[in-house]
């Protein structure tokens, strides 16, 4: 027999509601363990990590798993094919929403849940890391949640499988964002992971910097249109290789700002993985690895390495402006003021004439980094920062992109 509190929860999940009635009035609000995020080491700037009780107001249900913003979902097909063209999307978003809303396996422990795999503990860990991200955003981004959050929610996929012509797999050690999808994704854990990835909350909370970044800067830059004429049309920066560089810094400062993490993949991997140093973005700490974009050979992540100095760059130009990373309110205010530059970056780099690239609207990004797209983007950011933290960013900028990253002609902003 179904009861009224499942059928009601099923109905939530379907409709996926913002105002959901109180299902489970004697459980909520929910206390779950999980791995919570304790700050950088003060020596090592590794993070520190403790498993905790934390209560989950906003948490509607966890049997199954969602609440008025979040639905985690169980082992969703994916479509390889489709995912790579937007037309397609509904395909995938069909698929989907079919799946099972992903229920964790808990155990009551004198009132608190605690995960009983390493699955459940990755998955509640990250709600409550995506959760923290998503109530921030007014203070983050200066707009109110419904201008970040789609109606329809985010969904979280729990263990995708991905499908490609008759070829199945299951993709292991990774966390994710698919931004038409409005979609994040869990991966199974492997031996190559120091601590379980999604139950990280800087990676998480780097995660959700993605959707940021795509509702700032991608959105102002357009739906990709390659039927539009010359080198300014919608969608231009879509594809471009440095611009991809600059979202995955983007990400690495959302980190900071939410978390207050200065290095969001520090504690994810095993060494031979990769060099973490690579991705600290607070230099003062002797692992990590200083280049600039003149040296960027230094650096092995490929355009990661741009990103990288993208955040260095604002974390510093932070700190010159007497910044407290461990300042809550400091890093809000900073973030407002850079969100607000993202929107409106794409609009300045409109004000010259760009070449058009060899594929434009191409699923695949651009081969190499391009020096005058970089050099563009930096310049058109500074634009449209408050004048009061142009000085400090634009000699950052400078000192770590160089000549070449940051070409003089496109410093206009910081004269």
């Amino acid at each position: 027999m179904v009861s009224k509190t499942n059928t009601l929860a099923a109905l939530c999940i379907a409709n996926m509601l913002t105002a959901c009635v109180d299902i489970e009035p004697s459980v909520r609000p929910f206390t779950v363990e999980v791995l919570a995020f304790t700050g950088n080491d003060p020596t090592t700037g590794a993070g520190n990590y403790a498993l905790r009780p934390v209560e989950l107001p906003a948490l509607l249900s966890v049997d199954p798993m969602y609440d008025s913003i979040f639905r985690f979902v169980e082992q969703p097909n994916i479509d390889l094919d489709a995912l790579s063209k937007l037309a397609d999307l509904d395909q995938v978003l069909t698929s989907v929403r079919s799946a099972a809303t992903y229920v964790p396996r808990l155990r009551d422990l004198d009132g608190t849940l605690v995960p009983r795999d390493l699955m459940s503990l990755q998955t509640v860990s990250a709600y409550a890391a995506f959760r923290t991200a998503a109530d921030a955003i007014p203070e983050v981004t200066g707009l109110p949640r419904s201008a970040i959050i789609p109606a329809s929610g985010l969904q979280v996929w729990v263990k995708p499988v991905f499908t490609q012509g008759a070829a199945t797999t299951r993709m292991e050690t990774n966390a994710f964002y698919l931004p038409y999808t409005d979609s994040f994704g869990l991966l199974d854990s492997s031996s190559l992971e120091r601590r379980p990835i999604g139950a990280l909350g800087p990676v998480v909370t780097h995660e959700f910097g993605h959707h940021l970044f795509h509702r700032s800067f991608t959105q102002a830059d357009g739906v990709c249109d390659e039927d539009a004429p010359g080198g300014n049309y919608p969608g231009r920066f879509a594809s471009d290789r440095g611009i991809a560089g600059i979202n995955e810094g983007f990400a690495d400062w959302t980190a900071f700002v939410i978390a207050g993490a200065t290095n969001s993949l520090i504690d994810a991997f095993e060494p031979e993985v990769g060099n973490p140093g690579e991705r600290a973005i607070d230099v003062r700490f002797a692992y990590a690895t200083k280049f600039t974009y003149q040296t960027l050979a230094r650096c092995t992540g490929d355009y990661y390495c741009v990103g990288t100095l993208f955040a260095r760059s604002l974390f510093e130009a932070f700190l010159a402006r007497s910044g407290e990373p461990s300042d809550r309110q400091q890093r809000m205010a900073a973030s407002r003021n850079v969100f607000a530059a993202m929107v409106a970056a794409p609009l300045h780099m409109r004000e010259r004439t760009w070449p058009r690239p060899d594929k434009a609207c191409a699923a695949e990004l651009s081969t190499a980094v391009d020096d005058e797209v970089v050099s563009g983007f930096l310049g058109a950011f500074v634009a449209g920062l408050p004048a009061s933290d142009r000085a400090s960013v634009c000699e950052r900028f400078i000192a770590n992109f160089g000549d070449t990253g940051f070409k003089a002609e496109f410093r206009g902003a910081c004269l």
